[in-house]
């Protein structure tokens, strides 16, 4: 073996016998308090190394080393251990009084304990600072004593106006972040979008019932609901308008007293949602000066990217694109949710088409009740919709920015009584048919597996009590109760347009008890 290698290998155990801590365990973002998971040791071992290491008898100690040490025991609320490394720094380097100053202050607010926070952040602004400095360590202790009245009191010499204001709020809430003074921060966030902002108007919108309405772009435009304005949502805003994502945004549209860009008037933009016994037809209107010349090909319509919920953060939503009006190409295709029994794709639930019209263009989207069997607005949920116009038009939105669907368009589909006995009846034949349909496809799973030479017929009769339940209660729906149709749609319609899961566990189950039955 040549000999300059083992030396090497050598070498490299020796260094690596004798090496010391560089940095802690679980000091980036989304690790606190690993200390506290169950079964997790690696904290403790690192901490077993770091006393052993740092507060051992003779040991050669580095300002880094102890401020990173310091800064690992924080973050995993392993407050007894920074105060060790905190005593051991302020007696091995009694002359940095501004870092332990610091630190002490930091140490104090995990404890909770906001009166010592206060005098050691006050002890820091002893030991002398830059105006800038002072000013914000004035604004801190103002919080912490007195929330914003103390912030305001602390400012008002420097007489900011609104934008100042708003800078020292956001400044003096990112330090207290950093101090870990969780409750100060949603005291000053509070007052930022309650007062240093513009109340935000979100949009909303009435979805009407027509019967037999427009399936498709071309129907829609032909008919007396594509000239009438006044029954669209036209409030769209300038693209740009997130709310505490960007600084220079919230200063540009949101403060008090700013004048928001406005939207090209000539690109008008509406949206109205239609229903039906059927589902749900979304049109969206998007006129355009140069119609002329796009009607013969030259240009596009733009892009509309579309975002949809039915119901606020309880489902998944979908992202829509019509790319290039009048085509309906989506390039992405995104799907957000990982598959489940209440989850179906776009291409399964609804289909997209558009249209060119005298005025620009109008796309449509149509979404059959099953595709949303499991959030129906029967209990008074609203569904969400977000959209921004891209193109000539620049950027428009319904609300925010294009995937702020927590601003988008809230539709509120309020359904008088009859109708709404109506609709759930008809919306429940629609999935009983679904699973009817199912179950009678000759090449699909439940025939293969009712098959007498190559499925499991065994298996079919032992869920023969499902089926019957089930059908038994497709059957009575004529002469089903509103009540009783209540309790369908919300337990037994999700099993009727969704079979295929339960059927998977039937089966399961069933396997298991074959095997465990030998």
């Amino acid at each position: 073996m040549n000999k300059l290698f083992v030396f090497a290998c050598v070498s490299a155990a020796a260094l690596a016998a004798s090496a010391k801590i560089t940095a802690p365990l679980y000091t980036g973002g989304f690790q606190y308090h690993l200390v506290h998971q169950t079964g997790d040791t690696k904290y403790n071992e690192w901490r077993a190394q770091a006393r052993a290491e740092y507060l051992a008898e003779g040991a050669k100690l580095d300002l880094g080393q102890i401020d990173k040490a310091f800064d690992g025991a924080l973050v995993n609320a392993d407050n007894a251990f920074a105060a060790e490394l905190l005593a051991l720094g302020q007696k091995t380097w009694p002359k940095e009084r501004v870092r332990w100053a610091n630190a002490a202050a930091r140490l104090a607010m995990a404890n909770g304990d906001r009166r010592t926070c206060v005098a050691k952040l006050r002890e820091r602004l002893s030991y002398g600072c830059k105006p800038a400095e002072t000013n914000a360590f004035l604004r801190q202790i103002g919080v912490l004593e007195k929330g914003v009245k103390g912030f305001d009191e602390a400012v008002a010499k420097d007489n900011l106006d609104a934008l100042g204001r708003l800078r020292a709020l956001r400044e003096t809430s990112l330090a207290l972040f950093r101090l870990r003074a969780w409750e100060d921060c949603k005291v000053l966030r509070a007052e930022i979008f309650g007062k240093s902002y513009k109340p935000f108007e979100r949009r909303q919108y009435k979805a009407r019932y027509v019967a037999d309405c427009p399936k498709s772009a071309e129907a829609f435009a032909r008919g007396p609901l594509y000239k009438d304005w006044k029954n669209y949502q036209t409030g769209f805003y300038a693209y740009g308008g997130t709310r505490g994502c960007r600084v220079q945004e919230d200063e540009k549209w949101h403060l008090v007293g700013t004048k928001e860009p406005g939207i090209k008037p000539e690109y008008p933009t509406g949206v109205q949602v239609l229903f039906d016994d059927r589902g749900v037809e979304i049109f969206f209107r998007c006129d355009d000066p140069k119609v002329a010349e796009k009607r013969l090909g030259k240009g596009d319509f733009g892009t509309l990217e579309i975002f949809f919920a039915a119901g606020d953060w309880e489902v998944p939503y979908r992202t829509i694109f019509f790319n290039g009006m009048p085509s309906t190409d989506d390039p992405h295709n995104c799907e957000w949710a990982c598959a489940g029994r209440n989850y179906l794709r776009n291409c399964d639930v609804l289909t997209k088409d558009c249209c060119v019209t005298a005025e620009g263009c109008v796309a449509h989207i149509s979404m059959p009740w099953l595709g949303n069997f499991d959030s129906l607005p029967f209990d008074g949920r609203k569904w969400n919709l977000g959209v921004t116009r891209w193109g000539d038009c620049g950027g428009q939105t319904i609300g925010g920015v294009v995937h702020e669907l927590g601003c988008g368009m809230l539709i509120d589909f309020d359904i008088p009584a009859a109708l709404r006995e109506t609709l759930m009846r008809s919306i429940c034949k629609a999935g009983y048919n679904k699973f009817r349909g199912w179950r009678a496809d000759p090449i699909g799973e439940f025939s293969r597996l009712s098959d007498a030479a190559l499925g499991d017929p065994a298996f079919i009769k032992s869920i023969e009590p499902v089926l019957k339940e089930l059908d038994g209660i497709g059957e009575s729906l004529d002469k089903a109760s509103v009540q009783e149709l209540e309790g369908i749609v919300k337990n037994t319609l999700p099993r009727w347009a969704a079979f295929q899961y339960e059927l998977a566990l039937l089966r399961a189950n069933w396997l298991d008890d074959q095997m465990f039955a030998e």
